[in-house]
């Protein structure tokens, strides 16, 4: 019987009626729908930026404007259905795309992340008004998460992050407190409240840049389970068997259970996937006066993860012709010699690099490397080790990234002082010496080509000062203080000896003639001396606590040999042209450990250093169970490092008295670990950094001032289109209620041509700069008008009357004539107030 009634029914439809009126004809989505989807970009780039998938990455960003858009595109035009499936289809392409990365062995929580990333678009598209609030969690999710991964990109996002969030909280607070997702709020309600949010805006800053610098800088001691994909050097706690259970799957293996590793040549693949080739291997010969140094470029070379801010050595010249600087065969074949000292004379220091560019075949470390090790996996045997460096030997070069370990000595015998007097009758090698070189060959010249200008400048400038550092410093000094830095300078003529054309003529050059010159004056006041090239110590970055080494970075520099510490680096470039900043920038500097006194004092001296290597000294005391020698040697070594110190700066203020060294290295005020000390060390990190902008300012004012000149003409011009583009909407609104009134009348709407006179009449007060402040009740603002133009209040009262008549009046009708008496008056306003402002006309 049913299927009879059925075809029945196909035969003869039965028309139904339905009730289409609460049908919505635009998807929900509340007033700053745009402010959500700003959230979506930051919370995205925060989580994804230079760490997932770059092509995913960037795909989603380009979605989420359209996605965002869809929500202002009618129901007609793309119907809700349609919706559902585009929804759907984000939702199993996340989940397919997860499937493929898990499969592909990358991390757990990496696939999460790009899964939550493309989800999110899927509530951008507004179908309801709850679906903001799934935006909102999933973005807060991936700014939480974008702090595991710490980069300078996410300290912006994060910033603006938090400006957004509160503008949401405050824009949903009445929302949240009514549970009605529709309730709209009071008109400018963000607008009125804007010396709260502005309160809480400078709260949070300020909150963030006291809890910035208390960010742990050192590595802690910690072990760990699970191979996670971020960046750390944590070992596993587990033992070997399951150690590989836990081991990321992105490992290859080969059938053997080795390891695979690639290898490329020299014009293989960079990081950035983009070919590059070597610049050939290092000279062996570096010429003087070759017209500049290379240019500076911004690609990153290498990173380096090290306790101690120092000079990263590639190549060491000894010989010197007059012409140039060359590694002579005895350097070449040099040796150490066996010494018996006892080992706390030195400590070792480790430093990780990895490689990112390939420029030269040498392998950087801070001088004197004892070792070389690579990665686990990743070993490559053709290498070319000396006492001071080591060099890529075949013609196939190791896959980049490139990680390897070295480990550096640094002497801390700095008990073994001497006054000046005892230091000027001892011998020039001392105790530090260690290599089978004896120091007389760091003292050869060309005699022949050496000036007796030269000779005597340097006499003078030392004439005085026994102390082998003190020479050093003053000879540093004057070549800092006399000389100008120059990128792209003049070469040395044709039979003209470096140092003294460079001293006497040219007056500036790059660090290439600084560092020959101090190396040929060094060796002229008996110090022994040589060229070093490489690169500076690079930016810090202190959201990874690491160095950033840079193309621009590449730099010469000297080594002098003093009896109490060994080989020192001595920089004679002026310090100014030696670039080496703090990331973030001014942020930055408040994190920063190392400060700037390595550009004063030899970096192997700094208060730093000698701190560092007295932590390590302890620890490895502690480690040994030699905690009574531990106690005792934290006072002994303490009280050396405040000789050295004094001693140190002692020199530095006889020796170079235009040098203001008005602060005590190392002097302390406040027991260590106090709060005192806490706070004085924020506070000198303030002022360093405050002086370090400034620096930066005075170097590149021009720049600062074209710049600061674009702003100051974009903020005022786009101040400008702004109120333009404000007048010219409220000038259509104004037209557009007149018309309105007017239809209105002549419909017999008498209410509603009365209450859009009235909105009339409010947009032309706005329109002639006359706007009611604080709240004031509608007759109370047209007594204050009144003042504004004599007038107003005999012309306005009737309109808010009528207005107040149509909005609370109990029912009774408004009149023809009201309505008409209200419009013609509107119309008169219009006219009196046409010559405050064009837009009224």
């Amino acid at each position: 019987m049913s299927w009879v009634t059925a075809l029945f029914r196909r035969i003869f439809p039965v028309k139904r009626i339905v009730d289409h009126s609460r049908r919505r004809s635009m998807p929900e989505r509340l007033p700053l729908h745009w402010a959500y989807a700003c959230l979506t970009v930051l919370a995205t780039i925060a989580a994804l930026w230079r760490y997932g998938h770059p092509g995913f990455t960037i795909l989603v960003l380009v979605l989420t404007p359209f996605a965002a858009a869809l929500a202002y595109v009618p129901y007609r035009i793309v119907p809700s259905w349609c919706r559902l499936l585009l929804q759907l289809a984000l939702l199993i392409g996340a989940g397919f795309w997860s499937m493929v990365r898990l499969k592909a062995g990358i991390p757990v929580d990496k696939a999460l992340v790009e899964l939550l990333a493309l989800a999110v678009l899927m509530f951008l598209m507004a179908q309801r008004v709850r679906d903001y609030g799934y935006v909102f969690a999933i973005s807060i999710l991936l700014l939480v998460y974008g702090a595991l991964l710490p980069r300078t990109i996410y300290l912006w996002c994060f910033g603006v992050g938090v400006g957004l969030v509160l503008v949401l909280l405050y824009n949903n607070r009445l929302r949240q407190l009514g549970r009605a997702p529709v309730l709209e709020n009071p008109h400018r309600i963000l607008r009125r409240n804007w010396h709260i949010i502005g309160v809480h805006l400078g709260l949070s800053l300020l909150f963030f840049l006291l809890i910035f610098p208390l960010f742990p800088t050192i590595p802690r001691d910690t072990k760990g389970i699970f191979s996670v994909s971020f960046a750390h050097e944590k070992e596993s706690l587990l033992p070997p068997d399951l150690r590989h259970w836990f081991e990321s799957e992105k490992v290859l293996r080969n059938a053997s259970g080795e390891r695979i590793v690639r290898s490329g040549r020299p014009d293989s693949l960079g990081m950035d996937g983009m070919p590059i080739a070597l610049k050939g291997e290092q000279p062996d010969q570096a010429v003087n006066g070759a017209g500049g140094s290379a240019p500076p470029g911004e690609n990153l070379v290498f990173r380096v993860k090290s306790p101690l801010k120092l000079y990263h050595l590639a190549q060491l010249y000894d010989e010197y012709d007059g012409n140039g600087w060359r590694v002579s065969a005895e350097l070449k074949r040099g040796r150490l010699r066996r010494r018996g000292d006892a080992p706390e004379l030195y400590r070792n220091v480790v430093s990780r690099y990895t490689i990112l560019r390939w420029i030269s075949p040498k392998l950087y470390s801070p001088y004197r490397p004892l070792s070389f090790e690579q990665a686990p996996g990743a070993e490559y045997n053709n290498l070319a080790t000396t006492f001071y460096n080591s060099e890529l030997t075949a013609e196939h070069y190791p896959r980049l990234p490139f990680v390897y370990t070295v480990t550096s000595r640094l002497s801390t015998d700095f008990h073994w002082f001497a006054t000046e007097e005892e230091d000027g009758k001892r011998k020039v090698g001392g105790r530090h010496w260690e290599e089978v070189l004896p120091p007389r060959h760091y003292l050869q010249l060309p005699e022949e080509k050496i000036s007796a200008r030269l000779r005597e400048k340097v006499r003078e400038l030392t004439e005085g000062i026994s102390s082998r550092y003190g020479k050093a410093m003053v000879l540093r000094d004057y070549l800092r203080d006399n000389f100008t830095y120059e990128q792209f300078s003049k070469p040395v003529p044709e039979g003209r000896e470096g140092a003294d054309y460079f001293v006497f003529e040219l007056k500036e050059g790059h660090c290439e003639y600084f560092a020959s010159t101090l190396a040929v004056m060094a060796r002229l006041a008996g110090l022994p001396a040589r060229v070093a090239t490489g690169f500076s110590p690079g930016d810090y970055n202190t959201l990874l606590n690491l160095f950033e080494v840079y193309e621009r970075h590449a730099h010469a520099w000297t080594q002098i040999f003093v009896p109490e510490y060994g080989w020192l680096t001595v920089d004679a470039t002026p310090p100014g042209a030696v670039q080496s900043r703090t990331t973030p920038l001014g942020i930055g500097q408040l994190r920063d450990p190392f400060g700037d006194e390595w550009r004063v004092t030899p970096p192997e001296l700094t208060s730093h250093t000698l701190q560092t290597l007295r932590d390590l000294y302890l620890k490895q005391l502690r480690l040994e169970g030699e905690t009574s020698q531990a106690a005792e040697m934290m006072m002994q070594v303490a009280k050396m490092e405040e000789e050295l110190r004094n001693k140190v700066q002692e020199t530095y203020r006889k020796v170079a008295p235009k040098a203001q060294t008005a602060k005590k290295i190392g002097s302390v005020k406040h027991p260590p670990g106090s709060f005192a000390a806490r706070l004085a060390n924020l506070v000198e990190k303030g002022k360093r950094a405050f002086r370090s902008l400034t620096e930066q300012l005075r170097i590149y004012r021009w720049e600062a001032g074209c710049i600061a000149t674009v702003l100051a003409a974009f903020f005022l011009l786009t101040r400008m289109m702004v109120r333009q583009f404000r007048l010219n909407r409220l000038r259509r609104r104004m037209l557009a209620n007149l018309t309105q009134a007017a239809g209105a009348l002549k419909s017999g709407e008498f209410r509603r041509s009365v209450d859009a006179s009235y909105r009339a009449a409010r947009y032309l007060l706005l329109l002639a700069g006359a706007p009611s402040r604080g709240g004031r009740e509608l007759l109370d603002y047209a007594a204050v008008l009144e003042k504004f133009q004599p007038g107003l209040e005999e012309l306005l009262k009737p309109v808010f009357l009528a207005f107040y008549e149509t909005e609370y009046g109990e029912g009774e009708a408004v009149s023809r004539r009201s309505a008409v008496l209200t419009l013609r008056r509107v119309r008169s306003l219009r006219r009196r107030l046409a010559s405050f402002s064009r837009m009224i006309r």
